[in-house]
């Protein structure tokens, strides 16, 4: 029977079928029992990514240039669609809102949505690109006459892209669900409430998802989720873009630091969802999870991270496995362990070229340079080799 569940959804994944129907088809192979769902809870989400969109929605979800895959955009609409409770949702870190668009056009294609739910998203909305290469970057949108020329100017001139943003997000579908806000985290514990624009959601009344694509340091992750996690009751959902990316080692230790309040829900590509199962406190984050991540004795930072593997390899996840162990690599050579982290990532070299080839370029990469050091947002890399 599980066998039959799981080649269900995978060729769920591969066909055309109109959404109405996938969504039935889903229903209906996830209710034959309690142990098909939990099999099959990574299968799921790639089924619910591949939900059919209309012409018009697909166009949209690749309009907007955005570090996310096609996949995962994909994804975002059908979770929003399909799944998501119809409540308040928070993100932080759009760009210029592919992703936010995705989340949104998935909001309004689902029946349960609250008409008082919002998507509120934050950004700092500067100091990503230059400003010449954000130009260049949004040279489409000049070509077709939604952005002037002296909205360029003005980027040039101050790197913020916020009012492109509004321009590109104006007079949409979805324009009256989403929130726009100005706010930025903290990279160490010595920067906060030191910035004119720090992230600051106590307006923001309860939250029912929550998707991460900002946090960019150990601290700014440790710092939005005590700001974060005590708006969000069990059942909400934590959809956390960089976890699948090596470099980003503080998102998954996070999850694992508190493993006993998260499931695994499913991942496309790097982006991979958990469901919040019980309360988490801001208080409990302060004890749990150190400002730093040499905090962590060194024996804990190890165990650590060999969770985060031990899962993956359990939900036989190879990227979740092999990301796991460079990111490991890298909170060793973040926290000046430079020669055990280049004997660990040597090792799983060796290991994918013989099971994983494909994740060769990746482990070569991570080998070089597996992270960086916060810097005003830019990120100065820790440089392995040559």
């Amino acid at each position: 029977m599980l066998a039959y569940a799981r080649s269900s959804l995978q060729w769920l994944t591969r066909s055309k079928l109109p959404g109405s129907l996938h969504r039935l088809v889903n229903k209906a192979v996830l209710r034959m029992s309690p142990a098909i769902q939990a099999a099959c809870e990574t299968r799921l989400s790639e089924a619910q990514m591949s939900l059919a969109a209309d012409r018009e929605t697909e166009t949209l979800l690749d309009e907007l240039p955005s570090e996310t895959t096609p996949r995962e955009r994909r994804f975002l609409f059908n979770f929003f669609a399909a799944v998501w409770s119809g409540g308040n949702v928070l993100e932080v870190g759009p760009f210029l809102g592919g992703t936010s668009r995705s989340i949104s056009l998935g909001m309004l294609a689902n029946p349960r949505r609250d008409a008082a739910s919002r998507l509120h998203t934050f950004d700092r909305f500067s100091h990503y690109y230059g400003g010449a290469q954000l130009v260049e970057t949004l040279g489409p949108f000049l070509q077709s006459g939604k952005l002037t020329e002296g909205t360029c100017e003005r980027i040039k001139a101050t790197t913020s892209f916020r009012e492109v943003f509004d321009l590109l997000h104006a007079g949409q579908p979805y324009s009256s669900i989403l929130k726009t806000h100005t706010g930025e985290l903290p990279e160490r514990a010595s920067e906060v409430d030191q910035s004119e624009i720090q992230f600051d959601p106590s307006h923001l009344s309860s939250l029912d998802s929550v998707f991460v694509d900002g946090c960019k340091s150990w601290f700014g992750t440790k710092y939005f989720m005590q700001q974060v996690v005590e708006k969000t009751q069990p059942g909400a959902f934590y959809i956390l873009q960089d976890y699948g990316h090596y470099t980003c080692f503080w998102v998954p230790a996070f999850v694992a630091a508190f493993r006993d309040r998260f499931r695994f829900y499913g991942h496309v590509d790097s982006t991979y969802a958990f469901q919040l199962t019980s309360p988490i406190r801001a208080a409990e984050i302060e004890t749990r999870f150190p400002d730093e991540p040499d905090g962590f004795a060194a024996d804990e930072l190890d165990r650590l991270f060999a969770t985060i593997v031990a899962d993956a390899t359990a939900a036989s996840d190879w990227l979740g496995r092999v990301a796991g162990r460079l990111q490991h690599g890298a909170a060793l050579a973040y926290v000046g362990r430079e020669d055990d982290a280049l004997r660990l990532m040597e090792d799983e070299l060796r290991c994918v070229v013989r099971r994983a080839p494909h994740f060769e370029k990746m482990v070569r990469r991570a080998m070089h340079s597996p992270t960086y050091r916060p810097n005003g947002g830019s990120g100065v890399p820790i440089v392995l080799t040559k």
